[in-house]
């Protein structure tokens, strides 16, 4: 993996980088990665497994697992993922499945790991995050920027309380 970027210092953020330290890398060899595949046969759900291994992976390795990784992981245990997305030490191309599929989470998710990109300077999806909140927010800041962060909290909070009331966000 390439060497560490200036990190945003978000609450979310710092969330996501400690849920990702929490994953214990496993050595890769093609052996491990057949024998996480396996578990999926067994009805488990080994994308920890399949995580461990893309921490040590070569990078084209690391590029078959991404897809893999993201289709697997559930809604709840996706912060060490969006910590990946948002630290952006991977080659765009690793990167791409893991945004591809954070676009299908839920807001919890989206929002908060997109204004993280837009906290950072020179983000490669920087860009379609930026797109992808102005369309939910309904307006825009600059890049990079912490405006992002406070307008997605302020989001998700009306978005919460509408669901409270029994409303749509």
């Amino acid at each position: 993996m390439a060497p560490p970027r200036e990190r945003a210092g978000s609450a979310f953020a710092i969330a996501a980088e400690r849920a990702l330290a929490a994953v214990p890398p496993r050595e890769w060899s093609q052996g491990a990665v057949d024998a996480a595949f396996s578990g999926f046969e067994a009805g488990a759900q080994p994308h920890r497994e399949l995580l461990g291994l893309f921490l040590t992976a070569p990078e084209d390795e690391r590029m078959r697992l991404a897809g893999h990784i993201a289709n697997t992981t559930p809604d709840e245990d996706f912060l060490p993922l969006g910590a990946i997305i948002i630290a952006a030490e991977e080659p765009a191309d690793i990167l791409d499945p893991l945004v591809g599929d954070l676009h299908e989470r839920p807001i919890e998710i989206k929002l908060p790991v997109m204004a993280e990109i837009l906290a950072l300077p020179d983000h490669p999806f920087a860009d379609e995050a930026r797109k992808t909140l102005a369309t939910y927010l309904g307006q825009e800041f600059g890049v990079p920027g912490d405006e992002w962060r406070v307008a997605v909290d302020s989001y998700l909070a009306g978005a919460a309380n509408s669901e409270r009331e029994g409303g749509q966000p």
